[in-house]
């Protein structure tokens, strides 16, 4: 109930032109066509790609060396 609700009232919210000073009108799907048509919007698509194709591999094999070296004997672990 707590995440459906939101959900559904944004995806209502995203067939129509609404702000917050005038009542909601409905468009259809004329705020897809125009952000699909949105240069800008497929340089944020490509940006965040990039982002991810070259953050997620990084951050793994950090988290593996991280984990190998941790996983090692160490001096003096038998204290603890």
């Amino acid at each position: 109930l707590w995440v459906g609700v939101p959900i559904v009232v944004a995806i209502a919210l995203s067939f129509t032109s609404y702000d917050v000073i005038t009542s909601a009108r409905f468009t259809g799907l004329a705020n897809y066509a125009t952000i699909l048509s949105d240069t800008l919007f497929w340089r944020s698509v490509l940006h965040n790609v990039v982002i991810a194709a070259v953050g997620i591999p990084i951050s793994m094999f950090l988290a593996l060396v991280f984990a190998v070296l941790l996983n090692r004997t160490m001096p003096a672990q038998g204290l603890f």
